[in-house]
């Protein structure tokens, strides 16, 4: 059958149907319910221009109609016209579509036209009444192309109202309308008023999008993707496997580096938030995620939300299996930096069901692959990483945190990077990961429970015990650390108040004594005197200067570092701490004669007795006890 017999067939099959002339009344209502004010049909042509491998697209809006076009490869046949001007089985607004079908489709443009033409070489028609295909003159020198014509003749709509509406629809036009197509790179369009505007798609090497865009009476922008995609199979409702295209994109910024030639990115938050598209964006749908999605969802008619169904999830779960897929190529790529993780999901988006399994499996990701950002700028698994304060962290090197750690896993134990803000997008992604928190209390049971295990423990019968060589190597770690290290972890103690150092037994000063450098607690402990006329003898424990003092030379004291000393006994060695220390040794060994040195030392305590009598060091029965020969 030629293809003039072949429309004039369909012309009279479609005028004389009863049946299908009964739906059309039905069709209408939908049409009316689903579009009343928006040129929704735009995103329908270009889903038409995509199918024919269409490259380019344009619309031309007057006064009186829009002229489509696009460049397709494959044009119409019977079976296009046949389609083009069905009903489909039902007339119902609520019916909805099954993955990968768009349902309504085509019939949109009769919210504002009564008579679409098509021209597409072989096959030009316009279509009335919905359904009935009548031929028209074929336009000689558009060969080869695909030209829809609409004249606002729809009674309901007039010509003004849907200029109006269609104008707007093609300014608003997004980045993200061409970011999941395969085969259209551009869109333009040309206004009532001679204006244009434009939509250009350039593809770039290792999955970048640019898309310039350029709408009347503003200037052109250009924004950037990170693309990733992936075909997948999916069992239908009706149990059949179906071939779909996934994607996602990311938004890329360009950072700037001084003195460098190269061009760098990174990722960032779609603010707002990203949309969800069935190729195009789904208007109702909104996932809360910061970066766009793509599937072809089983949706409304309407296209503009997503159903919830078996298919979906399908669907949904293959999404999330691309985006943790996505996440190592980011980070081969050198943009899983901390700032990424503002990108991420977190526990308080409180996406909604549907998109929260995206997130778990994103956690699920991050915890058990190298991914998460430590902070000597590698990658590890969550699960072996900690947190801390930057002052901590700072402090606690990463060989130091595997050492302190101490149990089975510590020889993976990192610091995680540090988020820059407290409660930011960042910082509740990384609380999401569950990471263990390593703060002052752990770093107080390390040091306790070393003193408390050397207690229990003799290198005889424990010195090839894994526990005691661990603790062990704590002690020996601590007493090797240098003097500058240790102010500052005096420094870092001082603001804690919720563990009593004081009290622990753990040698934790550095003292010098008979020449020599040794830790011990802070009792009987001494910071040295500025008056040259204390008399000070070898064997007293005076806490090295340097650990307690920015600057040796200038005495730069560093007033954190000594107060925390301090606090836990050390105290400064005047007059009233060498006589209780002579006081001391007179206790623990009673003279058995008078030499010059024990009046000496009568003479200097009576001497501090008058100038403190309220400072009262011994009793003075104790006094004459210590003194008696």
């Amino acid at each position: 059958m030629s293809h003039n017999n072949f429309l004039q067939a369909l012309t009279e099959e479609r005028s004389n149907d009863e049946i299908v002339i009964k739906k059309y009344a039905g069709i209408r209502k939908t049409l009316t319910d689903l579009y009343p004010d928006k040129a929704h049909f735009i995103y329908e042509l270009m889903q038409n221009a995509e199918d024919a491998s269409a490259s380019e697209i344009t619309f031309n809006l007057d006064s009186g109609k829009l002229i489509i076009e696009h460049n397709g490869s494959r044009l119409f046949n019977e079976k296009d016209v046949r389609s083009i001007t069905d009903i489909g089985d039902s007339s119902k607004s609520n019916d909805n579509t099954s993955i990968g079908k768009f349902s309504v489709g085509f019939k949109a443009v009769f919210s504002y036209t009564n008579t679409p033409i098509v021209y597409s070489d072989d096959f030009s028609f316009r279509i009335r009444d919905l359904i009935v295909p009548e031929q028209v003159e074929q336009i000689n020198d558009k060969k080869g192309k695909t030209i829809f014509e609409f004249p606002f003749n729809n009674p309901k709509k007039p010509a003004a109202l849907a200029v109006s509406e269609i104008d707007k629809g093609l300014c608003a036009l997004g980045d993200n309308t061409l970011l999941f197509l395969s085969h259209i790179r551009k869109i333009s369009y040309s206004l009532p008023d001679g204006s244009q505007g434009s939509l250009e798609r350039i593809d770039h090497e290792n999955g970048r999008i640019e898309i310039r865009a350029k709408h009347p009476h503003s200037e052109e922008t250009v924004s950037n993707w990170l693309h990733f995609h992936k075909d997948v199979e999916v069992t239908d409702s009706e149990s059949n496997r179906k071939k779909c295209r996934v994607a996602i994109a990311y938004q890329l910024e360009k950072v700037t580096e001084k003195n460098k030639n190269s061009e760098n990115w990174k990722i960032i938050p779609i603010q707002g938030g990203g949309q969800v598209s069935i190729y195009f964006p789904a208007e109702k749908e909104t996932s809360k995620l910061r970066f766009h999605i793509h599937a072809p969802f089983a949706s409304t008619v309407a296209r503009d939300s997503v159903r919830d169904c078996d298919d979906n999830k399908q669907l949904r779960d293959h999404l999330a299996d691309l985006i943790t897929e996505s996440l190592s190529v980011i980070r081969d790529q050198k943009m899983l930096v901390m700032s990424f993780l503002a990108v991420l999901p977190n526990a308080k988006d409180e996406l909604a069901k549907f998109y929260e399994r995206i997130r778990e499996k994103i956690v699920h990701e991050f915890r058990f692959s190298a991914l998460t950002p430590t902070k000597n700028g590698d990658y590890s698994h969550a699960c072996f990483l900690y947190r801390s304060s930057s002052t901590i962290s700072n402090l606690i090197s990463n060989t130091d945190l595997k050492l302190l750690i101490n149990d089975k896993y510590s020889e993976h134990a990192d610091w995680v990077a540090n988020a820059p803000q407290r409660n930011q997008r960042e910082d509740n992604f990384l609380d999401s990961l569950g990471i263990d928190q390593w703060d002052m209390d752990e770093l107080f049971a390390t040091f306790e429970s070393i003193q408390y295990d050397f207690d229990e423990y003799d290198e005889e019968n424990y010195g090839e015990d894994e526990d005691y060589i661990k603790l062990k190597n704590i002690k020996i770690w601590f007493e090797k650390t240098e003097d500058d290290w240790l102010r500052r972890f005096y420094a870092l103690l001082n603001d804690d108040e919720n563990n009593d150092w004081e009290y622990l037994t753990f040698p934790i000063v550095r003292v010098e004594c008979s020449g020599k450098t040794k830790h011990i607690t802070g009792e009987n402990t001494y910071f040295l005197s500025v008056h040259g006329d204390i008399y000070l003898t070898s064997d007293v424990n005076i806490v090295k200067s340097e650990v307690y003092t920015k600057n040796t030379a200038k005495q730069d004291i560093d007033e954190n570092a000594k107060a925390f000393l301090e606090s836990i006994g050390v105290r400064p060695f005047d007059e009233k701490a060498a006589i209780e220390l002579r006081l001391g040794f007179y206790h623990s060994t009673p003279p058995k004669s008078i030499t010059d040195q024990y009046y000496d030392d009568i003479k200097r305590f009576i001497g501090y007795w008058k100038a403190n009598r309220t400072d009262v060091i011994y009793s003075q029965r104790k006094v004459e006890e210590l003194f008696k020969p």
